[in-house]
């Protein structure tokens, strides 16, 4: 099975009613919504389903069952009937419909990254920043620590005069940078065009074996490493979805990390 899934790759590929035939769900329609019984809980129409419902993550595709309270995306549904994790609900997904991998050092086939990325040299770009830069200071993390994570201040082009911080493959190869504020201006962290920051978990390209640490912050992630700390990842977003531990879960079981814990 594979160690790492894309699940915004593998729910585009997905098509929801095709799931729902594939996992056997006898359902009947009723304008909008699909309903019939759960294959794990019973109860002749305790599963509502909506293929057409667009969610806040871009994803289309809602189920909801009314014997467990519960509901979610096509991911959630696969891991409820089949009673396995969403980390393995997606690889089953994956292996089916396809979408969801990226082979290790290989660029992204789909989307505005892989785009970006045949005219724009994110490795380049990173030489381009100053990690010395006196707005830099206050922030008590030397340019070498910086420059050890391709961050810097960016003194021109869609970053200019923020804090430019990098964005890894799960292979530890550059793609890209986002940016985060230094003076207080809203929203601390941006990104451009095609990048999903739910997609990356900062500093996760230096994990290993061991304890791992989750921060509040990406600069805490870089503070961490300046004062001689490890092992410290910090997620992009203000809230943390289901699919985003699972994330984090893989991580942990392919690097080998005994535990996590706030930092």
């Amino acid at each position: 099975m594979t160690a790492f899934v894309s699940f915004p790759g593998v729910k585009d590929k997905a098509n929801f009613e095709d799931v729902v035939a594939w996992l056997g769900i006898t359902i009947r329609r009723e304008k909008q919504t699909l309903r019939g019984a759960c294959p794990r809980c019973g109860g002749h129409r305790s599963l509502a389903i909506t293929p057409q419902h667009r969610r806040s993550d871009g994803s289309v595709g809602s189920y909801f069952c009314h014997e467990e309270k519960k509901g979610g995306d096509v991911i959630a549904l696969v891991a409820h009937v089949k009673q396995v994790s969403q980390h393995e609900a997606a690889n089953m997904l994956n292996d089916r419909y396809g979408g969801g991998v990226t082979p290790p050092g290989t660029p992204k086939q789909t989307g505005n990254i892989e785009t970006k990325s045949r005219t724009f040299d994110p490795e380049a770009y990173a030489q381009r920043l100053d990690p010395a830069h006196e707005l830099l200071a206050p922030l008590g993390i030397s340019p070498n620590t910086l420059k050890m994570f391709k961050a810097g201040y960016a003194l021109s082009g869609v970053h200019r005069g923020k804090l430019a911080l990098p964005l890894f493959s799960r292979a530890g190869k550059l793609i890209g940078h986002f940016a985060r504020s230094l003076l207080g201006e809203s929203p601390l962290l941006s990104f451009v065009a095609g990048q999903n920051p739910a997609e990356h978990i900062f500093g996760a390209h230096l994990v290993t074996d061991g304890e791992l640490h989750i921060a509040g912050d990406p600069l805490a992630v870089l503070s961490a490493y300046e004062n001689g700390e490890g092992n410290v990842v910090a997620f992009l977003t203000d809230g943390i979805t289901a699919q985003q531990w699972e994330m984090l879960s893989s991580l942990m079981d392919e690097r080998k990390c005994d535990r996590s814990h706030l930092f």
